[in-house]
């Protein structure tokens, strides 16, 4: 204190800075402690409010996007305005701001209500307590970019070999997941100028309202109209292949978390792939079969289910694990089977009928889908069939 006089500034500066380079402790833990060291120095009057909230945020955003243990994401996020939004995302929906801050405005009011300062002090710490139980807990967790990028780095696209018969397949997939897949150059979500600009999404989009509106009409009784509306946003219909990886290979729990799960994939979709584009073509990696790289990846960490049965990842159904994976090798009618699994869907004359011009376009064989999707139901994939 007497070195630094009455510089508050300084001595707020060097605490943070010795909060976070204490390495023993995880990313929540640091940011629990900036919150509880911040709202400390305007409980005691240390600063006003507003400067208290202003330091909190300026140095959350610097140890976040700057100062981070996450090395691949300092490599990779390099736009200022990724940075940006992977900040906003991480403060209110990783580390739950949003009660923080009503923290301080609950004891701001109490400052300016002496005679209600004790109630509102009790509420505020309350609500900060919640925000900080939260902060540690984390019920909706996800992976940081440096965990995320470890699937790619583990399959290198350079160890890919982009034939004809694995072109196939990808594109059969895309009949399935996404028909805009590779029309699509710089959009990697579905709200998107780039994907809606596509004559069919519109009338797709015409499908799902009048699915919409009957699944109102015709709803449960144990069902509210609040509880279809929120099905209906969060539905599977809308997600891109590159949504479905970001979320497969990039949540760690709180799957339930429907709304956030959503943003995580929306946000993190174009975030993550257009970085990590970028960043390949500064280091002089070519670029041309990005996409096709993406869907690689995709079939290799997504999870199917024929009927009731699971197959985690996807790539279970047609090689053993110790098996080096080889997709062009894969069975079309056993990628028939589960990319209908992908969606929950069931091989049945009906399914048969919808595909029909898929079937017919890649000489698919009904009997082999027959018996392959019967096998898988029981336990038995592809490649033992």
């Amino acid at each position: 204190m007497e070195l630094f006089g009455n510089n508050f500034f300084a001595i707020f500066l060097i605490t943070v800075i010795v909060i976070i380079s204490y390495s023993n402790f995880e990313e929540n833990q640091h940011i629990f402690l900036i919150y509880l060291f911040t709202y400390a120095a305007a409980a005691m009057q240390i600063f006003r409010i507003r400067i208290c909230l202003c330091l909190l945020l300026v140095s959350t955003f610097f140890y976040l996007e700057y100062l981070s243990s996450d090395k691949i994401k300092l490599e990779i996020i390099t736009k200022f305005h990724f940075k940006i939004a992977d900040y906003l995302y991480l403060l209110f929906i990783q580390y739950h701001f949003l009660l923080v801050f009503l923290s301080f405005v609950v004891l701001h009011i109490g400052n300016l209500h002496e005679k209600y300062y004790a109630i509102c002090l009790s509420i505020s710490l309350v609500l900060l307590f919640i925000g900080e139980h939260k902060v540690i807990t984390q019920p909706f967790k996800t992976k940081n970019i440096s965990q995320i990028y470890q699937v790619f780095s583990e399959n290198p696209d350079y160890s890919i070999s982009y034939n004809t018969e694995l072109l196939k397949r990808l594109k059969l997939l895309c009949y399935f997941e996404d028909k805009t897949y590779f029309y699509r150059k710089n959009s990697y979500n579905s709200f998107s100028r780039e994907y809606f600009s596509q004559a069919k999404i519109l009338s797709k989009l015409k499908i799902y309202i009048k699915s919409f509106f009957r699944r109102l009409k015709v709803k449960p009784r144990e069902k509210s109209s609040a509880a279809v509306i929120k099905d209906f946003i969060t539905s599977r219909g809308f997600s891109t292949p590159e949504m479905q990886l970001i979320r497969t290979i990039g949540i760690e729990r709180g799957y339930n978390k429907v709304l956030r799960r959503k943003l995580f994939e929306i946000l993190y979709s174009t975030l993550f792939f257009s970085s990590l584009k970028a960043y390949k073509s500064a280091h002089s990696v070519s670029v041309n079969r990005f996409r096709e790289y993406i869907l690689v990846i995709y079939l290799q960490s997504v999870f199917t289910k024929i009927r009731n049965r699971p197959y985690n990842p996807l790539s279970s159904l047609f090689q053993s694990p110790s098996e080096k994976i080889d997709i062009e090798k894969w069975s079309m009618e056993g990628l028939f089977v589960a990319c209908l699994g992908l969606s929950f869907r069931i091989v049945s004359t009906e399914t048969l009928w919808l595909y029909r011009d898929v079937i017919k376009e890649f000489s698919l064989d009904d009997n082999v889908i027959r018996e392959l999707a019967t096998n898988a139901a029981v336990g038995i994939p592809f490649y033992k069939s």
